[in-house]
């Protein structure tokens, strides 16, 4: 749930919204090292009611990157400490001292042998490395750890550390940091728009009455389906007869907010479209609605493609053209599905078909049949298929009632379209093979 607090001592005294740890991860610099002042570092106050985390602006932030030189050494039985200056202030980091030796390595040197051979021999190489001996006064080191709290004073523990072979790496961080600062840091935290509406939303969920919003969702629905609306906002909705009930129970606030909440679901169900344009207005979809207008004109130039010719597109690359459009950058997929659903639906009525039909023109080349016994005479096919072989799908196989069967090829004409003729024997199931002469006919 999101919190606003005034944030005094922060560099800025404008009010700022802090949000709570589980919407951290939604700030990149949460996950990141982040390259800081030493200033900010130790100047940087607690989240608010959430102890051992800290906040620049209102970016929770606990990993840091420094850069800068030693100018204090100490250490003690399990780590170093160095007192690091980067030129704004002195920050002490913990650096833990190992070696591969230690009983902390006594299980991974107990699995050594279950190693390839090369990376046994790499970590025998590192059993016999000398033992990290620590820095010396006026190195130069870059530090990246997590920030924390030892004897009441701030400190760095170290992840990694090295030694900065070269010095101007310090001059170079100290111009990088500004930068960093005005286009990074210095901008707030602030949630997508849509999570922030899901939080908003929560909050409310436990004033919004269960039955009355379905009892709002069925009756609008029902209003909706009913008449020949085209858009429909919530002050539309307000109006209706059907929620004179409901506005008597709940004040005008509650009950415009059950009704914005309502389209939303109805939008998530498919039955409404929200246009980019104006967030308010809900587009109804239904019979040749500008969305499914838009689809059928985008399936019909895609579909003339020759990538798409074959088989055609697949919904996704639709919602992808649509998502380019201006009027439906945001359009959800239950939208378009339902309007494909609709279109395929529609593509079966007969008076679809009728009219596609109508377009197709019948020519002479395209008539196939079977020559009589008669010279000049036919005789009409009895059963004929394509084969259902995708190699072979121009092959036409024709059979009269006397079981003498023709196989043609349609792309050829003439007498170059017949492939091969034969009488089917039904007593002995075999084929023989006849060799007059047949050839391809068509109807004036």
């Amino acid at each position: 749930m999101a919190s606003i607090i005034d944030t005094p001592g922060s560099k800025d005294s404008s009010t700022l919204q802090f949000y709570s740890e589980e919407n951290w991860g939604l700030d990149f610099y949460f996950q990141t090292y982040n390259k800081m002042f030493v200033c900010d570092i130790l100047s940087m106050s607690e989240y608010p009611m959430f102890p051992g985390a800290y906040m620049y602006k209102n970016h929770p932030i606990y990993k840091v990157d420094v850069v800068g030189v030693i100018v204090k050494v100490d250490q003690n039985s399990k780590c170093f400490m160095y007192e690091v200056d980067d030129g704004t202030g002195v920050v002490s980091c913990s650096c833990w001292k190992f070696s591969y030796s230690d009983k902390h390595y006594e299980n991974v040197r107990n699995d050594m042998c279950k190693l390839p051979v090369e990376l046994q021999r790499k970590f025998k190489s590192l059993d016999k490395t000398e033992e990290f001996s620590g820095y010396t006064l006026g190195c130069v080191i870059h530090v990246r750890g997590k920030i924390s709290i030892f004897r009441e004073k701030r400190q760095i523990v170290a992840a990694n550390h090295q030694l900065v072979s070269d010095p101007m790496l310090e001059v170079f961080r100290m111009m990088e940091l500004p930068k960093l600062y005005q286009m990074k840091y210095d901008k707030p935290f602030e949630l997508p728009w849509k999570v922030a509406k899901k939080l908003m939303s929560k909050t409310d969920e436990n004033d919004l009455n269960t039955n009355d919003m379905k009892e709002i969702k069925t009756t609008l629905y029902g209003h909706l389906q009913s008449t020949n609306i085209i858009e429909v906002t919530a002050h539309v909705a307000l109006k209706l007869d059907g929620l004179q009930a409901i506005s008597n129970r709940l004040n005008s606030e509650m009950l415009h907010k059950c009704i914005e909440e309502v389209l939303i679901s109805l939008e998530d169900d498919g039955f409404l479209c929200r246009r980019i344009e104006n967030d308010k207005v809900f587009e109804v979809l239904r019979k040749d609605c500008d969305l499914e207008k838009t689809i059928l004109h985008i399936l019909k130039e895609e579909c003339s493609k020759e990538k798409y010719i074959d088989k055609g597109c697949h919904y996704m690359h639709v919602i992808d053209i649509l998502h380019r459009t201006y009027q439906y950058s945001h359009v959800k997929k239950q939208c378009v599905m339902y309007c494909l659903d609709k279109l395929e639906l529609q593509s079966y009525s007969p008076q679809l078909f009728s009219q596609l039909l109508e377009q197709y023109e019948s020519s002479i080349y395209d008539e196939y049949g079977i020559e009589g016994e008669e010279e000049g005479s036919s005789v009409p096919p009895l059963a004929c298929e394509f084969s259902k072989e995708k190699s072979s799908s121009p092959i036409l196989g024709l059979v009269d009632e006397n079981g003498y069967v023709v196989i043609y090829n349609t792309n050829k004409y003439g007498q170059e379209a017949i492939v091969k003729g034969w009488f089917l024997d039904t007593c002995t199931r075999q084929c023989k093979y006849k060799k007059s002469y047949h050839k391809k006919y068509a109807l004036a």
